[in-house]
């Protein structure tokens, strides 16, 4: 269904993607017991925006042809993490849509959304403080039409946790952690990626504001939940085993330390291939070694020590043989 309303969006058929969110209506309230992606509340929203579109006279619809092309050419290049350059065409989406519909539209909720991640791509400080503008926004909407349960809700928390996580706004930053792991949790969406991520930076917050009992839970219950052990989305899980080995130390509590450790530098050593930071291969290694060398394991972190200077020695470049 999702496949067919993004390809009825770049065909700009606003009548065939009404017909498809109202038969997703339809079934959607028939599983009503099931969790789906959608709910019926978050259908309603779209439904609302997609009818006033219909609705609307020839005008608007040229409008509303402006705002969608935007919108995709924006979220094709933010695939392509172009950034910088998808932001102009977010922004003028946003513009758009705030022409077309009114400030709570499920649509403009979705252009502050899709802009204030972009913004926090880009990471520039002056963007970081507009995309909290915007996300906050966002959910103000959400809010005062009580949407706090709907995927809609759960996106923009997520993007704004992150957003303040950057600004080092650790306690704003868990706030909104919180409601997005919640929402994860009642969506039965722990399985995806961003909850990994969201669940890792809440887990930091958690240890930075001295709540490490916290901390430790939700970094555990997250990587119970088995977050990518490789690909794109693997620092993920080593932001996860950091968090749960921090905690544990913390908490003076040795048990699974030293194979987290051990884990977290696997997963770390084979995302060489994906460019990850050598620079974050030898932190990770120099965190692993403080804590053997608190515990005696002298053999164990010679061997750490040497794994760190091959390392370095690889990514030190060679003197050319031809240079003077």
């Amino acid at each position: 269904m999702t496949i067919a309303n993004e390809r009825a969006w770049r065909e700009l058929d606003f009548r065939k993607s009404l017909e498809l969110f109202r038969e997703m209506r339809e079934v959607t309230a028939e599983r009503s017991d099931e969790v789906c992606y959608f709910d019926v509340s978050q259908i309603d929203y779209i439904l609302r925006d997609l009818e006033r579109i219909e609705e609307s006279s020839p005008e608007q619809k040229q409008l509303a042809v402006r705002w969608i092309k935007e919108m995709l050419k924006g979220a094709d290049l933010y695939e392509s993490g172009k950034y910088q350059e998808a932001l102009p065409h977010y922004r003028d989406s946003l513009e758009l849509a705030l022409a077309i519909f009114d400030q709570d539209s499920c649509f403009v909720v979705d252009a502050q959304h899709n802009t204030a991640s972009d913004l926090l791509a880009i990471e520039a400080p002056k963007e970081r403080e507009e995309g909290v503008a915007l996300a906050l926004a966002a959910r103000a909407s959400l809010e005062k039409q009580q949407l706090t349960k709907i995927f809609s809700y759960r996106k923009v928390n997520n993007v704004l946790s992150r957003l303040y996580y950057k600004q080092e706004k650790y306690a704003e930053s868990l706030e909104a952690g919180r409601i997005a792991i919640s929402l994860y949790k009642e969506h039965k969406a722990e399985g995806l990626p961003d909850y990994a991520l969201v669940a890792g930076i809440t887990a930091e917050c958690l240890l930075r504001l001295g709540k490490t009992e916290e901390s430790l839970e939700c970094s555990r219950s997250a990587l119970n939940d088995n977050p990518p052990r490789s690909g794109r989305f693997a620092p993920y899980r080593i932001r996860l085993l950091q968090q749960y080995v921090r905690a544990k130390i913390a908490l003076n509590d040795f048990e699974k330390v030293d194979l987290s450790f051990q884990q977290m530098l696997l997963v770390a050593d084979s995302l060489i291939w994906l460019g990850y930071p050598t620079e974050l291969r030898i932190e990770h290694r120099e965190e692993y070694l403080k804590f053997l060398h608190s515990q005696g394991e002298t053999k164990r972190a010679e061997e750490i020590q040497a794994e760190i200077e091959e390392i370095k020695a690889k990514s030190t470049p060679q003197k050319s043989r031809y240079s003077d």
